[in-house]
Formats: structure tokens, sequence, C-alpha cells
């Protein structure tokens, strides 16, 4: 990323097309020690968590 861009970037698990997954699985995203959101794979329906600029 150029220097003075300002974007958020998005983490995306799987296939963002599917509401569930077949399979069983949970991510816990940290970022920097803050607890940013979960992902429960058979439950759905969010697939992309935005992360926040770090300065």
């Amino acid at each position: 990323m150029p220097k003075g861009q300002d974007a958020t970037i998005g983490l995306a698990f799987g296939d963002t097309s599917k509401l569930r997954s077949p399979v069983s699985y949970r991510v816990l995203i940290f970022v920097n020690g803050w607890n940013m959101g979960q992902f429960i794979a058979h439950v759905g329906p969010q697939r992309v968590f935005p992360n926040p600029r770090v300065s």
C-alpha cells in the first residue's frame, strides 16, 4: 500500500458466495490484542471481516 493511502482491508473465509460451509469450525479474529469478530463456518452468514487501519 503506497504511503498516504487510507484503505480498509478485509479478511475473507471460504467461499464468500455461500452462506454456510458443510464443515464445522470456528475462527476467532484478533488484531493487536483486540477481538474483531468470530467466524463460525456451519452457522454463517458473515464471511468477510474488515480490519481497521493501524497507525
